[in-house]
């Protein structure tokens, strides 16, 4: 699949910005930087500490979950599991919002359930720590035809979880606390074309559709659509 350039100024990019992206990983001037001082302080004295409550394992694509009461982690992902786009390595769910929808522990294809409901009120770049797993949030995942005959989209949209890539390497076990740190990272927008906007005013951002896709955690059916959404952003490809 061909790449793009840019028509705006009359700027041209080179290809081959994916794979310094994923080489990488956080060094030699990342994509994106923490931003000091902006984190979300935890909860008030006195609430109840949020602990891990359910984790699963997505061993190939398509396949049932796997129930475990731990998993190994790094850069990568999560280890045993498939790979995964970089900003959706893991997906994080809400205990009591699965309940409120009538669904149970493992339907929405979650890596890790939280006994907690503010989850998805976090900003996107929020870091937080899980056991030993120091996670970035994205985005918010997505409903897909997977979890549809299950709950309908109005009631699931922006509730499904909160995906994240990982920041370094450990465990992560079932009871293990859960708490939002100090540290801040760029937002993502979850909207396709914003998303899209956002990553194609990163330099050298020249790609593939399908490598764009995989870069932005979009799903991969986008793939269709995104030339032209790319076409409408001032881009157009060769």
């Amino acid at each position: 699949m061909s790449g793009f350039r840019r028509v705006c100024g009359g700027v041209r990019h080179g290809t081959g910005f994916y794979e310094r992206f994923e080489r990488s990983r956080f060094s030699e001037a990342p994509l994106f930087r923490p931003i000091p001082g902006a984190g979300v302080r935890p909860g008030q004295k006195g609430e109840r500490p949020l602990t891990v409550t359910n984790l699963y394992i997505k061993r190939k694509h398509g396949a049932a979950l796997e129930d475990v009461t731990t998993f190994a982690f790094d850069k990568n992902g999560i280890g045993g599991g498939v790979a995964c786009a970089r900003f959706r390595q893991v997906l994080i769910a809400s205990r009591p919002i699965l309940a409120e929808c009538g669904l149970k522990p493992g339907d929405l294809r979650e890596n890790v359930l939280l006994e907690d409901d503010r989850l998805y009120d976090l900003p996107s770049g929020t870091v937080i720590k899980i056991g030993q797993a120091l996670i970035r949030l994205t985005f918010h995942c997505e409903p897909c035809k997977r979890i549809m005959h299950l709950v309908g989209f109005d009631e699931i949209v922006h509730k499904r979880g909160y995906l994240g890539c990982f920041l370094n390497g450990g465990t992560v076990a079932l009871g293990d606390a859960v708490t939002v740190t100090d540290e801040r990272f760029e937002s993502i927008p979850y909207a396709v074309k914003d998303r899209i906007r956002w990553f194609l005013g990163k330099p050298n951002a020249a790609l593939a559709a399908l490598d764009l896709v995989h870069a932005l955690g979009l799903p991969s059916s986008s793939a269709r659509v995104v030339p032209r959404l790319v076409a409408n952003l001032g881009f157009r490809w060769r």
